[in-house]
């Protein structure tokens, strides 16, 4: 009898056992999801941007207002943090003020200082907008310029210069205005009369900038934020 009892004990020791492992397997990925996709504040992530650079976060919301076009603040409540939508040439958006939103991307530090919140995603109370690929893997899907990936007909005006802008990084250029500018892969010629922008940094080889042309005449080149050509 004491045998029998032991055994029916030990049995039933090794299926809690066997339970408890299979708990734990399935509580981990839990747990691990919760953890990648627990979000900080927007007062957080401005008081220590380090910590927070490159990493893919969802910040909820309002939208304040607008800074350019396709660039607004999301206000959660502890700050406000720019939230660049990608050029407008390549899709437009055009949520209200004040909307409630869920916006998903990559923190990135902008030239003049502080960071912003480059989207992949936007949920509204009405849409989902997709922008680009959250991984962040790769180029997005309007590098290279309008000609491979416009999503819109015609040309609008953003704060600075035309949406049909050429995007790339500088190969090669003069050693002043005039001469042949190489921009990923594409010549360019540029006048006395073109425009040269530097608002975003020195246009030097390596540099990412926009484009404004007609035909392979360069009207204007601005530098722009690394994200814009990536």
């Amino acid at each position: 009898m004491l045998t029998e009892c032991w055994m029916t004990l030990r049995t039933s020791l090794q299926r809690l056992a066997g339970l408890t492992a299979l708990l734990a397997l399935l509580i981990a990925p839990l747990s691990f999801t919760h953890a990648q996709q627990a979000s900080p504040t927007v007062r957080e992530i401005q008081a220590n941007p380090n910590a927070y650079y490159d990493q893919i976060v969802t910040l909820n919301g309002t939208l304040d207002l607008y800074v350019d076009a396709n660039e607004f603040l999301l206000n959660d409540g502890t700050g406000q943090i720019v939230v660049d939508a990608g050029p407008p040439w390549y899709q437009t958006i055009a949520i209200p003020a004040s909307t409630s939103l869920s916006v998903t991307g990559q923190i990135d530090f902008m030239r003049n200082g502080g960071v912003d919140l480059d989207a992949c995603q936007i949920i509204t109370p009405t849409e989902t907008i997709t922008i680009r690929d959250c991984s962040f893997i790769g180029p997005p899907p309007w590098a290279g310029g309008p000609k491979r990936g416009r999503t819109s007909e015609g040309r609008q005006e953003r704060g600075r210069g035309r949406d049909d802008d050429f995007y790339g990084f500088i190969e090669a250029r003069p050693s002043a205005t005039a001469g042949t500018w190489v921009i990923s892969g594409r010549s360019f010629t540029a006048t006395d009369r073109t425009r040269l922008n530097t608002d975003d940094g020195p246009l030097t080889v390596g540099t990412c900038v926009s484009v404004e042309y007609v035909g392979t005449q360069a009207l204007e080149i601005e530098s722009e934020p690394n994200r814009k050509c990536r």
